[in-house]
């Protein structure tokens, strides 16, 4: 391991990187690349071009590849993991009709894993690249970096989402999207399945912030569950130590009988049942449309936002209406929209704020809808805490206004990590920063 550490750094100080990221061995995340100096947000990190790629033909990228010796080295993987995996096996069942010699099929394994494990999809495209040091940056459920790719020039380029000192890892993620917003349970599943390996990012060992319950106790409070300890806590330990908390704590039959978790159980299977008809705006998919949409009203007086069932379940319920036109009043809508936006910026955002921006250009249409008709004259966001909900005063502005106001706030904090993402001159990008006045 030490040599193909060696090997790495010397192939970054060929590239004239050196003093910009390193290489290193750790136990739980094996070799993974080091900042070398400070990254400001919006700094490029590292920009590579693409050693190898692979289209949807992979059997045809394997036999015009050229120097297989070299991949192997730079990009092997561990044998004894992937060699009996169904799709590794499946690939290889399948070669007869190709012809390829018994001697290639430890390359073919290996060329197929290193796309599978370590490859980047090219943005636009059916093509995959692997990245000699993309390759070496580790996974996080909290990534730093934002992936960006060109499959017009084969090029990746990571982008710094937040402050990274020197001496920090640099992180990006397996999970894309709003599967950052799942909980450690359901991520740790989902990378499991598909990368082999068990997901042990500080995230993954803190407590897990999108999966409250109401306390069963003090009926005030939220409790927080302790992912390794498998313990529930009100308030104490969670990410915001809310007043009224009562410090009662839960595990196995008593978590089940004082908890809300079999309500949380149903959240997830009409989850899954949505999954099942595809989305689709047919007569079936319009009826789990409804019940869904009548589910989250009820659900809400059980589980808080933070819940990942809620915000799920309001944006099967919203993007259901944008695509149908049916299922909600206008004032629901906008209720609706404006949770996904608050649930976007302080409970998705803190772990990978481009994420949440992205997300959050799904709703623009209903979002710029809300925004204050001159937002010109509007003072900047306030500070308000990853994770704890701005205190809204019904008694202070008619509600149209607070919601306008909370909105334009969201939105300007985002923009920055959509710009990230696309661009400054992408057409998205110019319309939002002209709706939010920056």
């Amino acid at each position: 391991m030490d040599a193909f550490v060696s090997a790495l750094n010397a192939h970054i100080e060929s590239k004239g990187l050196i003093g910009e990221y390193i290489v290193h061995n750790f136990d739980d995340f094996g070799p993974s690349l080091v900042a070398e100096k400070n990254y400001n947000v919006g700094d490029v990190v590292v920009s590579e071009t693409a050693l190898y790629i692979t289209t949807d033909d992979i059997m045809g990228s394997f036999e015009s590849g050229s120097s297989l010796d070299q991949l192997c080295q730079l990009f092997k993987v561990t044998a004894d993991t992937l060699e009996c995996t169904a799709e590794i096996v499946k690939s290889i069942e399948g070669l007869g009709e190709h012809s390829v010699a018994t001697d290639k099929v430890v390359q073919l394994r290996d060329w197929i894993s290193a796309f599978s494990l370590n490859g980047y999809s090219l943005s636009g495209s059916n093509k995959t690249g692997l990245f000699v040091i993309a390759s070496k940056v580790a996974h996080s459920c909290a990534p730093n970096v934002a992936t960006i790719t060109s499959a017009e020039h084969d090029r990746l380029v990571f982008t710094a989402m937040k402050p990274i000192a020197k001496g920090d890892l640099i992180f990006s993620s397996y999970l894309a999207g709003a599967k950052l917003a799942y909980p450690t349970r359901v991520r740790q599943e989902f990378i499991r399945h598909k990368y082999y390996f068990d997901c042990r990012c500080p995230r993954c060992r803190a407590v897990d912030d999108l999966r409250a319950l109401k306390c069963g106790v003090c009926d005030t409070g939220t409790v927080w569950l302790d992912s390794l300890a498998g313990v529930w806590t009100c308030g104490a330990g969670g990410p915001c130590d809310a007043t009224g908390c009562c410090g009662a704590t839960f595990s196995g039959a008593k978590a089940d009988d004082e908890l809300y978790t079999d309500v949380e159980e149903q959240a997830e299977e009409q989850l899954r049942v949505f999954d099942d008809v595809g989305g689709q705006c047919d007569a079936a998919g319009q009826r789990v449309l409804m019940g869904t949409a009548e589910s989250v009203f009820t659900l809400e007086k059980y589980l808080p936002l933070q819940h990942w069932t809620v915000p799920f379940m309001k944006r099967v319920v919203v993007e259901g209406l944008l695509r149908s036109g049916r299922g909600l009043t206008d004032i629901d809508r906008d209720r609706f929209v404006v949770d996904l936006a608050r649930w976007a910026r302080y409970y998705l955002a803190p772990h990978s704020p481009v994420s949440a921006a992205c997300l959050l250009h799904t709703y623009t249409k209903c979002l710029f809808g809300l925004l204050p008709v001159d937002v010109s004259t509007q003072a900047s966001a306030p500070a308000v805490p990853d994770h704890e909900l701005p205190t809204v005063s019904v008694s202070a502005a008619p509600v149209r206004e607070q919601q306008a106001q909370e909105v334009l706030h969201i939105m300007r904090f985002l923009f920055p990590f959509y710009e990230i993402q696309y661009g400054a001159q992408d057409a998205d990008v110019v319309e939002w920063r002209s709706r939010v006045g920056l």
